[in-house]
């Protein structure tokens, strides 16, 4: 019995996406609830924050915020597109109080959350897991499903253009496109769909910019004066951390983004055969060989400075 058609047995289900939500998570997210729903089951996406929130209304969705002063009842609870526990944020609790838990996810990481799990590091796309145990439990893919698993597959795989793309996501998307996604349509949404104040810090950041060990590294940061200087939000810096990597001799960056209460979070990016999730690993945090992240203790300015050895020796090993 695959994890997925556990959860078709479940009476009510809690989908619960990663911090700092993304579209494979999302979209992972809403395919399953979907299946659950056909079949008259109790389903629920609960999010850990609103990082999505100014981009899911083309899709017509109804998801939950977490609130902490809400009692949560769910037969069974299922981590999506998770790498971590911590990773679920404020939804850590509701998951692991659970006495039935579910994972699912394709990150690399060697610890079990869940006594049912899926976990598939060679996935481009936790979409392209779901994907997997549709076909081993002979589950059909309706269009609404299709069009889910499509924003989470060329979400992650950027739009097909990335090292972990491979002849099953390919496979994968002519299936999608068979059961009736739209793909033109949803990769505008996707991938077209910028707000001006996003392309004003998208501006702002390019500013940022500095290139070390002979332009094969890349910084660039957003401070919280940058992201009000032009209205944008948290929500839409998190869209920018392709941006250094955009330089056609940068092999490995990292875009530095201020939070609350001191912290800055980290995304690191790569290309080639440059492992960024080893040096993430170093500051907590996780992620895929070519795209990972951490929340790290200090300043933009501070932060920098404590990885940038990383980033330099990945380069010249």
């Amino acid at each position: 019995m695959t994890p997925l058609s556990y959860l078709l047995t479940r009476k009510s289900v809690a989908l619960l996406p990663h911090i700092s939500t993304d579209w494979d998570a999302m979209g992972s997210c809403m395919a399953i609830r979907t299946l659950l729903r056909d079949r008259g089951i109790k389903a629920d996406i609960i999010m850990p924050d609103t990082t999505l929130a100014n981009h899911l209304s083309f899709m017509e969705i109804d998801v939950l915020l977490y609130n902490e002063n809400e009692t949560y009842s769910y037969e069974t609870v299922c981590g999506v597109d998770v790498s971590t526990a911590e990773r679920l944020g404020v939804n850590q609790p509701l998951f692991e109080l659970s006495d039935d838990k579910v994972w699912i996810d394709h990150h690399i990481s060697d610890a079990v959350y869940a006594p049912i799990s899926r976990v598939e590091p060679d996935a481009a796309a936790t979409a392209e897991v779901i994907y997997s145990m549709m076909l081993e439990d002979n589950i059909p893919l309706t269009k609404k499903v299709a069009e889910y698993l499509y924003l989470a597959l060329a979400s992650d795989t950027g739009s097909f253009r990335y090292q972990n793309t491979r002849p099953f996501s390919a496979q994968m998307l002519a299936a999608l496109i068979k059961a009736g996604a739209d793909v033109s349509a949803l990769s505008n949404e996707l991938f077209f769909n910028s707000t001006y104040s996003l392309v004003k810090l998208r501006g702002e950041t390019i500013g940022t910019i500095e290139l070390f060990a002979n332009g094969k590294v890349g910084t660039a940061f957003i401070t919280k004066a940058m992201m009000e200087k032009v209205g944008a939000t948290r929500n839409d810096a998190g869209a920018l951390a392709d941006v250094p990597r955009s330089i056609g001799t940068v092999c490995v960056s990292a875009v530095i983004k201020e939070e609350d209460d001191g912290f800055s979070k980290v995304s690191f990016r790569s290309k080639g055969n440059y492992n960024v999730e080893k040096i993430a690993a170093l500051f907590g945090g996780g992620g895929h060989e070519k795209a990972a992240g951490a929340t790290i203790k200090g300043s933009v300015f501070e932060v920098k400075e404590m990885i940038l050895p990383h980033l330099i020796k990945a380069v010249e090993e």
